[in-house]
């Protein structure tokens, strides 16, 4: 079961955090959306395939095209840049939309962001090895980002 934990502004503003009832106080943007592959053997993650030039998603189900490894899941990351030390009270919404319906595969939303100079989130798309291609969507306040990738599967 996951645990949900909340704070209030006067809770961090208790240990000396700044509150900002304001999405633009600190200057909170997105700056980049990553994305690795989750090797199955090993454990570990595939450098951003979002910023390969030569990356090929096929057939990473098997360890083909860019994979060393066996891949079905995906990590996506969002990454939050601030001036300063902020607490935000918008929202950060990361939508992951897949198929010829553009139907929506993952979803994330955290709002009550206690933000650093860089502050990371992250989503796992589930089986995403032969979804075709992958768009995904990053939204906080009025800082919106997207990326696509492609992972299809065939003979």
């Amino acid at each position: 079961m996951t645990k949900f934990w909340k704070c209030s502004a006067a809770a961090f503003a208790a240990f000396g955090i700044a509150a900002s009832a304001q999405a633009n106080e600190g200057n909170p943007r997105i700056t980049d959306i990553t994305a690795h592959m989750f090797y199955e053997q090993s454990g570990d993650i595939s450098e951003d395939i979002t910023s390969e030039p030569d990356f090929t998603g096929w057939n990473v189900v098997i360890g083909e095209g860019s994979a060393s490894e066996n891949v079905n899941d995906v990590m996506v990351m969002v990454l939050i840049e601030a001036d300063e030390e902020v607490y935000a009270e918008a929202v950060l919404s990361i939508t992951v939309r897949a198929g010829e319906n553009n139907e929506v595969v993952a979803q994330r939303s955290i709002d009550g962001l206690l933000l650093d100079e860089k502050t990371h989130r992250a989503i796992m798309i589930d089986d995403a090895g032969c979804m075709g291609e992958i768009t995904i969507e990053a939204k906080f306040g009025s800082s919106v980002r997207k990326e696509t990738i492609r992972l299809e599967c065939g003979e």
